[in-house]
């Protein structure tokens, strides 16, 4: 096991992982969905999350917190994860706290949406084998 730094730099290099491996497991983008969104509660908190598997990398993302830390995690370092997340995954990504009072409710709403959009977003199209969602032809 690796030896835990700061929250910076774990985060951001746990981030950068997931976000290559989820780039590279996808393979060839024809036939999927291409984009996803959802909805998320957690309790008193609701998140939004829009993604597009464009292979144009952008991150915005709006969480509001309240606190400087949920646990021992800097909620800045939620930001800048799921920025290093949407780099190395090649997608573009909107994640949005609507509402919420609990840091640790809006954080986790925050993921569970994402989780969502992500698995509408990679569905493979019946009838659409082969084909790629883009003007241009790829992603």
């Amino acid at each position: 096991m690796f030896p835990l730094v700061d929250d910076h730099h774990t985060t951001e290099d746990t981030f950068l992982a997931l976000g290559t491996a989820f780039n590279e497991a996808l393979g060839p983008r024809a036939g999927i969905a291409r984009f996803g969104s959802a909805y998320a509660p957690l309790d008193e908190a609701l998140s939004r999350a829009v993604l597009d598997i464009s292979s144009r990398p952008f991150f915005v993302g709006e969480f509001n917190f309240e606190r400087e830390k949920v646990g021992e995690l800097s909620t800045e370092m939620i930001h800048h994860g799921l920025d290093s997340w949407a780099q190395n995954a090649r997608v573009t990504l909107h994640v949005d706290v609507i509402k919420g009072t609990n840091d640790h409710h809006r954080a986790e709403s925050a993921f569970k949406a994402l989780a969502v959009a992500c698995r509408m977003a990679i569905e493979r199209v019946k009838g659409k084998e082969g084909e790629v969602t883009s003007t241009k032809g790829v992603l």
